[in-house]
């Protein structure tokens, strides 16, 4: 403050310390503010700021293809959309700020419990400049002038986090999370979907499931289908071949690469066709008890 420069991260500290849960609920309303945020004010705020009705310099509507209005989103304890977002935000401010909770607590008794006793206070849109040109010049970081209101606003945020917690090297601990997209405990996965989806819901767009969300996430690339059928084709004709009882020369490994094209047959190990034949009749045992079971 003292050397001018912008409070956005002085700010930016002293309000996560001023609002930091201290135990499950407090991540429940935490997650429940985020939403209202997030899927409602912004779409209000944003409408307020461009009505549908609104034209650029030239003549033509702001909300024109491919711009899409918002559409405010009231939360619904029922929507299970709504209540996933919840509970996976909640989880994710829970690690973060090292606050344990129990299967329980997730429970959907449990967060409704929670949420129908918050008070979420009405929303006024504020007159705000939005820059609408995309070929506009940001402007660079600027120093403020810090006023004596700006300091004494920032000290009593600051002394009121001190007066309401015990400010202590664990109090203050929190703990980064690092995406893990296979790891489906962790609800990473689930916050991402419920986000994503609600935003897409906010703009009228088709939303994605569950397994499409991770995929793309996960930057994961999905196989050639043109491989994996001849790979399992060639799995499927040595597992025939175990079942009808063939001998050791009948059996072949195969490589090949459907881009040259070029496919090469070669007899394998003795050792690894027995370890191949115990690992498929492992299999087949098991296809087979499930199959009894599911009878």
């Amino acid at each position: 403050m003292k050397s001018r420069e912008s409070l956005e991260g002085s700010f930016q500290v002293i309000k996560l310390l001023s609002r930091r849960p201290a135990q499950w609920e407090d991540c429940v309303l935490l997650a429940r503010f985020k939403f209202e945020k997030y899927f409602k004010r912004k779409a209000v705020q944003l409408l307020h700021s461009f009505p549908i009705d609104t034209r650029l310099k030239d003549g033509s509507l702001f909300w024109q293809s491919p711009k899409r209005p918002p559409s405010p989103i009231e939360f619904e304890f029922k929507d299970e959309l709504h209540f996933n977002f919840i509970v996976s935000a909640a989880r994710l401010f829970a690690t973060v700020y090292n606050i344990s909770y129990t299967q329980k607590d997730v429970s959907p008794a449990s967060i409704i419990q929670i949420l129908s006793e918050v008070q979420i206070p009405n929303y006024t849109p504020v007159e705000k400049k939005i820059e609408t040109d995309e070929n506009a010049k940001k402007p660079d970081h600027i120093k403020l002038n810090v006023s004596s209101e700006e300091e004494r606003e920032a000290i009593n945020l600051l002394e009121r986090a001190i007066s309401n917690n015990i400010v202590s090297k664990e109090h203050l601990q929190t703990t980064p999370i690092l995406f893990e997209k296979d790891d489906d405990s962790n609800g990473h996965i689930d916050f991402i979907t419920a986000a994503s989806n609600l935003r897409a819901r906010m703009y009228s767009i088709e939303s994605a499931d569950r397994f499409r969300t991770k995929r793309i996430a996960g930057k994961i690339i999905p196989a050639i289908a043109t491989a994996t059928a001849a790979v399992s084709g060639l799995v499927a004709v040595e597992l025939l071949k175990i079942v009808a009882g063939y001998g050791f020369d009948s059996f072949r490994n195969c490589f090949f690469n459907l881009a040259l094209p070029i496919i090469v047959f070669t007899k394998p190990a003795e050792f690894l066709v027995n370890t191949v034949v115990v690992g498929c009749c492992t299999v087949l045992a098991i296809i087979n008890v499930v199959g009894c079971q599911a009878k």
